[in-house]
């Protein structure tokens, strides 16, 4: 998701909010109830540098996210 005009923080509010939507929201497929959860990296992105890289330190970001909650 790409939040213009969103800083660092306010990415991450929003990214904690969706993801605790989801977690919480049940989910039915086939009749059966699945557990979804979300990862998430935030990333600042200027507009100065490469899309590649914005995209690149976002999921690095993402991927910091995940190993902290597998931690937790």
């Amino acid at each position: 998701m790409i939040l213009a005009q969103a800083d660092s923080e306010s990415a991450n509010e929003k990214a904690t909010s969706l993801s605790a939507l989801i977690e919480n929201t049940p989910f039915v497929w086939e009749g059966d109830n699945l557990s979804l959860s979300v990862s998430f990296g935030a990333y600042s992105f200027s507009g100065g540098e490469d899309a590649g890289e914005a995209l690149q330190q976002a999921d690095k970001a993402m991927y910091a996210q995940k190993q902290g909650r597998a931690a937790g």
